[in-house]
């Protein structure tokens, strides 16, 4: 019988041995030296300065997509490592993470900078009044055109992803089933025909924010999130519930308000709670064993919660097999390399078996080899861009990370500029929290499939895309 222990085994903090480090008794303890806590709060204090400066005046609304950024960069290279510094355990699966505490830190802290700077290039620049010609329906014209389109696309969409799972050579009935328990017909486990196919899911997240910008949250469109949503958790797909629910978070983020903070506090509360609950709840669920799922604040475990987003062990722990074994950056290999690949007939690799990205391979070249499954998460964007290109990468990525933040619609005058600042703030956590860079991108390009429909028909009908009266707006 399966019991939660087996849905969520990871290593958590025990007393520690130099049987299980070897002779080095410093690898014992967390870098100890004075750099680590310099690097850290300063990485704090530049993260809380920032945030505050945006605050600091009604415009903030229009820096949501800096704010999510931010934030979430500091949940990963800020709040988590300061966990670990504190509280342990100091070495992962075995492995002395902890000796790089010093170098990562420092490279959080030259990371974050370089992304706010990014940023903050056309943050300052001058204001100046121009006349533009407001995007937005006319009678609610766009409206009628827009939905209708947006669904037929969702119904193509689930056309696609269904097909998928017939061509797996699965039986429909079985995989949608939420009573099945067979391993090779439960959608979380089943085969990928097409990766194509496959990837039409992610639309399913943008179609769904874009019909709720454009309905006025009406009740069909609730009801329509929550059947995905529940597709989602019996595919085991967490992240794409999690990019609904911050999507959602955000279209309502510029309501809040000083006079209604305790209304909002408890809102985020029990949004928060809902996080934690979907982390420990989707395995069970994904698995079908729904007597596992539990509703109690008590079974959230802490250290669960901080290895969700511990990526900088991860990264520590490559670092220090990057030092042990001499190994230079890659200089991008892992990503032209798997465009290379993709041209090249698979009977020339061995066992038919195109090879991995370099970088996806050199964050578990350090696992033991005894250890059968790694629980342990990837490294995030800002860890990825030092792996691949060191210093040089890191702060130019970073900085044009912060830069493009700037494409994202800041005001929200017609429902299209709401959807796309949703969908793309939204899609800011799996940017961040997951690097490898050209999968990120793949993502992204399934998320802006709907609003290449929309494109598509503004095109055909331009007359509903404008309106007469011009609009004097301060840019």
């Amino acid at each position: 019988m399966f019991s939660r222990k087996h849905l969520n085994a990871i290593e958590t903090p025990k007393k520690l041995t130099k049987s299980k480090v070897g002779n080095n008794s410093s690898y014992l303890q967390p870098c100890m030296t004075l750099l680590t806590p310099l690097f850290l709060f300063s990485e704090w204090f530049v993260v809380l300065a920032a945030f505050f400066w945006v605050l600091r005046n009604s415009t903030w609304v229009h820096h949501i997509p800096f704010l999510a950024g931010l934030l979430l960069l500091h949940l990963f290279v800020g709040v988590a490592p300061l966990y670990f510094w504190f509280f342990g355990p100091f070495t992962i699966l075995s492995y002395p993470y902890s000796a790089k505490f010093d170098k990562a830190t420092g490279i959080y802290l030259v990371g974050i900078i370089a992304f706010i700077a990014g940023y903050s290039s056309l943050y300052f620049r001058k204001s100046k009044s121009v006349k533009i010609q407001l995007a937005s329906y006319r009678s609610n014209c766009l409206a009628q055109r827009a939905i209708p389109a947006l669904l037929v696309f969702l119904i193509v969409c689930w056309i696609g992803v269904l097909l998928n799972f017939y061509l797996s050579g699965v039986n429909l009935a079985q995989v949608l089933n939420p009573s099945n328990r067979t391993p090779a017909t439960m959608l979380f486990s089943i085969p990928i025909y097409n990766g194509f196919l496959e990837s039409l899911a992610n639309s399913f997240i943008s179609i769904l924010l874009l019909l709720f910008a454009f309905s006025g949250k009406k009740a069909w469109v609730w009801l329509l999130i929550g059947f995905h949503v529940c597709f989602f958790f019996l595919a085991g797909w967490r992240f794409r519930i999690m990019v609904m629910l911050l999507g959602i978070a955000v279209y309502y983020l510029p309501q809040v308000s000083f006079k209604s903070i305790w209304k909002w506090s408890l809102a985020v509360s029990a949004g928060f709670l809902l996080m934690l609950w979907v982390s420990q709840n989707r395995m069970a669920i994904s698995k079908r064993m729904f007597h596992l799922v539990s509703f109690s604040i008590s079974d959230y475990d802490t250290f669960r919660i901080v290895h969700e987003v511990g990526s900088c062990r991860t990264f520590m722990a490559t670092l220090l097999f990057i030092k042990e074994n001499s190994i230079a950056p890659d200089f991008g290999a892992s990503f032209y390399l798997p465009i290379y690949w993709r041209f090249q007939p698979s009977s020339h690799f061995e066992g038919g078996v195109r090879p991995k990205p370099p970088l996806l391979e050199l964050e578990k070249a350090w696992i033991p080899k005894d250890v059968k499954q790694n629980l342990n998460p990837g490294v995030c964007n800002l860890e990825e861009y030092y792996l691949l290109l060191g210093w040089p990468g890191l702060i130019v990525l970073m900085a044009i990370f912060g830069l493009a933040l700037h494409a994202i619609p800041k005001l929200r005058t017609t429902p299209l500029q709401t959807g796309a600042q949703v969908v793309y703030s939204a899609y800011l956590f799996q940017f961040v929290s997951r690097g490898y860079l050209p999968q990120q991108l793949k993502l992204l390009a399934f998320l802006s499939l709907p609003f290449l429909v929309l494109f598509i028909l503004n095109k055909i009908h331009p007359e509903l895309g404008h309106q007469s009266t011009q609009h004097e707006h301060q840019a």
